[in-house]
């Protein structure tokens, strides 16, 4: 099973021919990063208070080394937090990630290659110039994804906590256009907006996807002045 993290990045992929490649949209760094916070919530490592500063779950290891959470880059990402010397704002963190996009775009991209869903291809521009293509080995993954989260928002499915997460990132970095047709675009909207306030996914979750996709708006909004 993906990531949240790795699922964004992927239904984020324009395919182009046999290759795909990154959006040109600023906003997907700041959602990747949000997404990261989300994982770290999910997995019990943090929580967000009111003001949306994020504080470490009390553990029973020391404060200064977090229990792993199975994924070299939301550890490093826990461990900063966990040793931060006073609680920092979401937004805070979603910038620090960001200052490291093109590490964690690398490293989602090698996930994805390592998990079978793309392949690395190494092509030429005008047969002299070397760069790195990617082409999708298992275009069913994103696929069946995509067919999923229709599903939730336009059939009425039940949805889960990451589908819930996944859902209101894409609004946040305008990346819904990559599920929906612009027909489709008002009542997904609208859809996607009932959906992350619906009291079945469960309070805390979103309470937490409020104030990542408010902090991930509002780092997308400083880059831009």
């Amino acid at each position: 099973m993906l990531t949240l993290t790795e699922e964004l990045l992927l239904l984020a992929l324009h395919e182009k021919k046999k290759t795909v490649e990154l959006p040109g949209s600023s906003a997907l760094p700041y959602a990747l990063a949000g997404a990261m916070l989300v994982e770290l919530v999910l997995a019990g490592q943090i929580q967000l208070e009111g003001d949306r500063r994020v504080v470490p779950v009390e553990i029973s290891q020391p404060v200064d080394k977090p229990q792993p959470v199975g994924n070299p880059r939301l550890h490093e990402l826990a461990d900063l937090i966990h040793k931060a010397p006073k609680p920092r704002k979401a937004s805070y963190w979603i910038l620090i990630t960001v200052r490291k996009a093109k590490k964690l775009v690398r490293n989602l991209l090698d996930d994805l290659i390592a998990a079978g869903v793309l392949k690395e291809e190494e092509k030429k521009v005008l047969w002299v110039i070397p760069y790195t293509a990617y082409s999708q080995q298992d275009a069913s993954a994103k696929y069946q994804r995509k067919q999923q989260l229709r599903d939730i928002v336009l059939g009425g499915q039940a949805a889960d906590p990451q589908s819930v997460a996944l859902l209101s990132l894409m609004k946040a970095a305008d990346l819904l256009d990559h599920l929906f047709t612009p027909d489709e675009m008002k009542a997904a909207n609208s859809r996607i907006g009932e959906i992350v306030k619906d009291e079945a996914i469960g309070k805390a979750v979103i309470e937490t996807l409020d104030s990542i996709s408010f902090a991930t708006l509002a780092a997308i909004s400083a880059s831009a002045s």
